[in-house]
């Protein structure tokens, strides 16, 4: 999978995904590479949507990663909390709702 693949699926699974409990809420993933990107879920109520840009303002949570780091934790090829615990992903702000990502991964 690429990191195109990755985020065309992300946004597919948003437009399809309700939350069981209204939440407001952005979360900023940085992606190192050849290319570095941003994409920004944002969580209006019970709404979720992805976009390949940065919020407007400051994120609620962000989080850095590279992009073989990712693609393996979306893949299911490493656990993102050995990811965490090893520093391959950093995280500011509101852990909390980096729960609400895992919903946008593929399917294995």
């Amino acid at each position: 999978m690429t990191l195109d693949e990755l985020f065309e699926i992300m946004k597919d699974k948003a437009g399809k995904v309700s939350l069981a409990a209204p939440v407001t809420a952005s979360i900023l993933l940085n992606i190192a590479g050849d290319v570095p990107r941003s994409w920004l879920v944002a969580i209006n109520g019970t709404a979720v949507a992805v976009h390949d840009s940065p919020p407007a303002g400051n994120p609620d949570l962000e989080v850095s990663t590279s992009e073989d780091v990712l693609l393996k934790v979306a893949g299911k090829e490493l656990s993102p909390m050995a990811a965490f615990f090893t520093g391959k992903i950093k995280v500011k702000g509101d852990t909390g709702l980096i729960s609400h990502l895992k919903s946008l991964w593929p399917e294995s």
